[in-house]
């Protein structure tokens, strides 16, 4: 649970530009806005995401499974 909890972080700081890493290496983000749920969902870049150490590949089920409020947080300690 820590694992995942601090990957859920990672990954908010990635797509919220906190960190200096660019998404794309690890995540397609999803086109439409007509979506369940929030309005980052992701899909799993499997070239990259199979390949890195930084994120468990499971990671993006449960990021697209956040509610709206988590993820509009306007910082990952707020939640």
């Amino acid at each position: 649970m820590r694992r995942q909890r601090g990957d859920l972080i990672e990954t908010y700081k990635i797509l919220r530009n906190i960190e200096d890493i660019d998404y794309r290496k690890f995540f397609i983000r999803a086109d439409t806005v007509q979506l369940r749920g929030h309005n980052y969902k992701l899909y799993k870049n499997r070239t990259e995401t199979m390949q890195n150490v930084l994120l468990q590949p499971e990671i993006v089920n449960c990021w697209n499974l956040l509610p709206q409020k988590v993820v509009d947080a306007p910082s990952y300690g707020m939640v």
